[in-house]
């Protein structure tokens, strides 16, 4: 059983000035102002405690381990878009730990996560949805790696506390053009948006300071995003091409099902803690019958 979005109990017990309030009232106060405050309201203690919970259901696969995996054991299986030696270099490079990098299973780009010959318990992947270019296909080829009673844990950013602070949230129309379109690649657009309307990334000081203005585009900003992208040729540019908030996820998964493009359902989704900069979800397929 997985630790319910609100735990009352917990959630009296952590904050004091909660104390003495009924049932009813700690729900109330939830809804209506714990999580704009981003009050903790569970026993999961923080996002590697999140991520322990897919420990529970056997094989897993972890989507881009990078150097720092989230899980470790010789029932975990990772897939990157780069290979072990190249994970390595690309840690060495960024002044990091090649040491820690793990062996990666299955090396996207020569496979697609749907070529991977295996059912999984649990699909984890850390801030790897932000960076798709068709969210669907994405969420549609994990569904397949997962088994009947499989699940899909995300941790996502929230553009509000991140460098996309300044960005508007992508809507279902993006979304779907995406998937229609068959991108494999980000468009100009999200690259200009990349590189010309970039927030600072201290989610801190977005949580003291939300965003409540958009600053002029530089000219000299956009100028760089056309050439970086004329000068890939084509070849994919690692920008985040999506941006969500708790509830615009929420609402973006609820479309996505019930238009028939994804048979996942959110299961639990635990909103954005104070000065943190993600939310967690948990994914299951809304049909526990279905084919292979």
């Amino acid at each position: 059983m997985l630790p319910a979005e609100l735990d009352v109990t917990v959630y009296a017990d952590i904050h004091t000035d909660l104390a003495g309030l009924s049932v009813a009232d700690l729900e109330q106060h939830y809804r209506t102002i714990g999580i704009k405050q981003g009050r903790r309201s569970n026993s999961i203690a923080d996002r590697n405690a999140f991520a322990a919970l897919a420990n529970r259901s056997g094989d897993v696969l972890e989507i881009g381990p990078l150097d720092n995996p989230m899980l470790r054991g010789p029932n975990i299986s990772y897939a990157d878009y780069f290979s072990f030696e190249e994970l390595k270099k690309k840690a060495t490079t960024h002044g990091r730990s090649a040491e820690t990098v793990p062996n990666i299973d299955y090396v996207l780009g020569e496979m697609t996560l749907s070529d991977i010959p295996k059912k999984f318990g649990a699909v984890l992947s850390s801030h790897c949805i932000e960076h798709q270019t068709d969210l669907i296909r994405h969420l549609q080829d994990v569904q397949k790696l997962l088994n009947d009673e499989g699940r899909y844990f995300a941790l996502i950013p929230d553009k509000r506390y991140c460098f996309d602070a300044f960005k508007s949230e992508t809507t279902i129309g993006e979304i779907i053009d995406a998937h229609e379109n068959r991108m494999t690649v980000h468009p100009l657009s999200k690259v200009i948006a990349h590189f010309a309307s970039m927030s600072h990334n201290r989610h801190v000081d977005h949580w003291d300071q939300p965003v409540t203005s958009v600053p002029p585009i530089e000219t000299a900003k956009i100028r760089k995003a056309i050439n970086t992208w004329r000068e890939s040729e084509g070849r994919y540019l690692d920008v985040h091409g999506i941006y969500f908030t708790p509830d615009s996820f929420r609402e973006i998964m609820r479309l996505l099902r019930e238009l028939g493009y994804i048979d996942l359902h959110i299961e639990r989704l635990y909103p954005t803690r104070f000065r943190k900069n993600e939310f967690w979800a948990v994914l299951q397929s809304s049909n526990p019958n279905r084919a292979g």
